[in-house]
């Protein structure tokens, strides 16, 4: 089916109406959905660090953007998540950033990277939830 295998993005005629949805998205800082478009394979404004785009957030207006952003969408319809990711370090072996809800308060990050999660859960699911420091492998660089 050509439905399923064409990607949407913000300003594409009837989007998010038109319900072409990926199936999985990866967003890109400089905001120009070029992989959706077929433009190119990646591209150095792709990527979020510091020395360039260091925060994601959910948009001010569903309808403006800005894009891309945090906001999630499914059958036409976009949500605000609330979700903020930003002090993207950066470019390095290792990378940091904090994520928070609305409302949440930012906390400082930790020293050493987290830990591995433990085998057996030490507590029970939550509603509030609050990740301090996320350290993530760079595979490419441009």
């Amino acid at each position: 089916n050509a439905k399923d295998e064409t990607a949407g993005y913000p300003g594409q005629s009837g989007w998010p109406g038109n319900n072409n949805n990926p199936t999985v998205s990866l967003l890109q800082a400089d905001g120009k959905y070029d992989l959706e478009r077929a433009k190119n394979n990646g591209d150095s404004g792709d990527l979020f660090h510091a020395d360039g785009v260091s925060v994601i957030g959910p948009s001010t207006s569903t309808e403006q953007g800005p894009f891309p952003n945090t906001d999630s969408y499914q059958h036409g319809s976009v949500v605000q998540t609330q979700v903020r990711i930003h002090s993207i370090s950066k470019v390095g072996e290792m990378m940091s950033f904090f994520y928070s809800l609305s409302g949440d308060s930012a906390k400082s990050p930790t020293n050493e990277p987290t830990q591995h999660p433990k085998n057996v859960p030490t507590k029970g699911p939550t509603d509030n939830i609050t990740v301090e420091s996320t350290v993530l492998p760079i595979t490419r660089s441009f």
